[in-house]
């Protein structure tokens, strides 16, 4: 089975005769579900008369809200970016200050047994070769037991934690860039906005603003700017 649709209201005609700039009287016909609707189509249709004629359809849509319903809200604040928590600074575990301690008695060690081997070792005649040294004469190279074992390859956590913290500045810097922008766009389209309205109110002059009635087959006036009893029998109450 199909499911009902809900029915469209339905379109009324109306009628708006103006002046620009005191110019000859012009009227046109709208068909809209009510009267401010009809006002912010007939403002679609006045923006050759303004300043900004080679508007976006957002901002042409903007402005014809804004003049439809003047004084209202007509632009929604932009929707921002979560910005990133910063990380904190680095700090050893208890692990890695025991082996860093560690490292440290191991390198003391070794650099005491090099200074005593240095000392203690006799010297050698250069002319004669050991039996036990190398083809040059030196003597054999000993083994340094206080050799600090090899490292494995694994990654300094305090590397990986600098790594770390610099993606997450640059990432917290580029959503605080990009929050900025969208709200110095939603400041420049809301000005431009509220300017257009202005400007369109200074040229503007309604002379007459009619809802056609079907039934009877006559023109209704409305005022202008429309009144809170005009808008409930439109069906638009405010709140």
């Amino acid at each position: 089975m199909s499911s009902k649709r809900e029915r469209e209201p339905d379109l009324i005609q109306f009628r708006i005769e103006y002046e620009i700039d005191d110019e000859l009287p012009v009227e046109k016909f709208f068909m809209a579900t009510d009267a401010r609707s009809a006002i912010g189509m007939f403002a679609h249709s006045c923006q050759k008369f303004l300043s900004e004629p080679n508007l976006s359809d957002h901002a042409i849509d903007c402005f014809a809200k804004a003049f439809a319903d003047q004084g209202k809200p007509f632009l929604d604040p932009p929707e921002m970016i979560p910005v990133p928590e910063q990380i904190p600074a680095y700090e050893k575990t208890e692990g890695e200050e025991e082996e860093d301690q560690v490292e440290e008695n191991i390198s003391e060690v070794q650099n005491t047994g090099e200074g005593t081997s240095e000392e203690s070792s006799p010297s050698v005649d250069p002319f004669m070769q050991s039996e036990e040294g190398g083809d040059d004469g030196s003597p054999p190279v000993e083994e340094n037991i206080f050799d600090a074992p090899a490292k494995e390859g694994r990654v300094d956590p305090a590397i990986a934690h600098a790594e770390k913290k610099a993606k997450r500045e640059e990432e917290i810097l580029t959503a605080r860039n990009e929050n900025e922008k969208r709200q110095r766009e939603f400041e420049n389209l809301s000005g431009m906005t509220l300017r257009l309205v202005e400007e369109l109110n200074g040229k503007l002059s309604v002379l007459a603003l009619e809802e056609h009635n079907r039934w009877s087959d006559k023109w209704n006036p409305l005022s202008y700017p429309l009144k809170e009893e005009e808008l409930v029998d439109s069906g638009i109450s405010e709140d």
